[in-house]
């Protein structure tokens, strides 16, 4: 739907008598992200957070493994309160696993989120400085998703519409 949306602006942009002279570009941020060195850098981070996270959780799981296995091979010897303590500290870990888990991946989406902010807060007025420098009117995003990145001032026709939309009463 927005594809087809900007692509028809698109049409009518370059159909249009008064934006005969519009100059359009277009940019591709997913090819960006994944060429740019700073861009990787910053996501690469991310990624060795993730590993750390993996790694602690790995420990837990090892730990419980453990603790399952001294249970295991000394349940005949244990008493019926012994077997409960053993049984209950072995969900305690497991629902303790399950939650560091789930904080992990909450964290890691949290870091991975703020990059990718962070990279568009960086990208859009860098984008909008070379549109300007490059006298382009109009800057489309490609890829994936197609938006508008930058429109010159002189495109906006908002006000106009509000005014023929206003008259129309």
């Amino acid at each position: 739907m927005i594809r087809k949306a900007t692509l028809t602006l698109l049409a009518v942009l370059m159909a249009g008598s008064a934006f005969a002279q519009t100059t359009v570009a277009v940019v591709d941020f997913e090819q960006v992200i994944a060429q740019s060195q700073r861009a990787r850098t910053a996501l690469g981070e991310v990624g060795l957070f993730r590993q750390s996270k993996q790694q602690e959780l790995e420990a837990m799981a090892e730990r419980f493994t453990a603790k399952q296995t001294d249970a295991q091979a000394r349940a005949t010897a244990m008493t019926e309160g012994e077997r409960r303590a053993a049984s209950t500290e072995l969900q305690r870990l497991q629902t303790e696993i399950t939650r560091a888990s789930e904080d992990a991946e909450r964290e890691v989406k949290l870091r991975a989120n703020q990059v990718l902010t962070d990279l568009n807060q960086d990208l859009g007025p860098l984008v909008r400085q070379l549109a300007i420098d490059k006298n382009i009117d109009l800057v489309l995003q490609w890829g994936a998703e197609v938006g508008i990145v930058f429109a010159a001032d002189s495109l906006d026709i908002t006000l106009d519409v509000i005014a023929a939309y206003d008259a129309s009463q």
